[in-house]
């Protein structure tokens, strides 16, 4: 699942027209470099791209060459335009469309919050993914049933040994889970 990076803002500088422009000339070059895979549009700056029976370094190295021919510059109106990628790689065989669809954005979504231009799904992505579904929609009902619980802790200066300020802690007490950490919290507070 090939993702283009900050597409919004090209829609947003440039207009639509400019950025239809742009997505015809992406799906051109990609016909033009994966000629006989499968191709298709599933969202605005999402392509799903099919490959039938490859091995996994297979995949990767295919992967490779297309993000090193797609980020060369395209040429829109008086424009250069260079683009930004994530993948989300699968490898299985998959007879349910949907189930292929959300693995690759499982994929993707490890893409795209790392600092690697493509991620190949494994299981722990998977748990991963479905710990943070859990967590976010415990989330919600968290705030409302008072599950978080503020902590001081006192800030003591080194040379005076008094109390010179304080940090505040919260933490996560969940009714089931247990106490859930802020790393595992925050980012996803601050998303939703």
């Amino acid at each position: 699942l090939l993702d283009i990076n900050s597409f919004k803002n090209i829609n947003d500088a440039y207009g639509y027209s400019f950025g239809d422009k742009l997505i015809s000339n992406l799906a051109d070059r990609l016909l033009k470099y994966v000629a006989d895979k499968t191709i298709v549009r599933v969202a605005g700056n999402r392509f799903l791209v099919l490959l039938e029976h490859q091995q996994v370094s297979m995949l990767v190295a295919l992967v490779s060459k297309l993000l090193s021919k797609l980020r060369k510059p395209f040429n829109i109106d008086t424009q250069k335009i260079v683009l930004d990628y994530n993948f989300g790689i699968v490898s299985a065989a998959y007879t349910d469309v949907d189930k292929l669809l959300s693995d690759a954005e499982i994929a993707l979504y490890h893409s795209k919050h790392s600092e690697e231009p493509y991620c190949m799904l494994n299981d722990a992505m998977k748990r991963a993914s479905e710990r943070r579904a859990i967590l976010e929609q415990e989330l919600r009902k968290a705030v409302g049933t008072n599950q978080f619980v503020l902590y001081y802790q006192p800030k003591v200066g080194v040379k005076s040994k008094k109390i010179e300020g304080a940090e505040a802690l919260i933490r996560w007490m969940h009714p089931e889970l247990g106490i859930i950490p802020p790393v595992d919290f925050i980012k996803l507070a601050e998303e939703n």
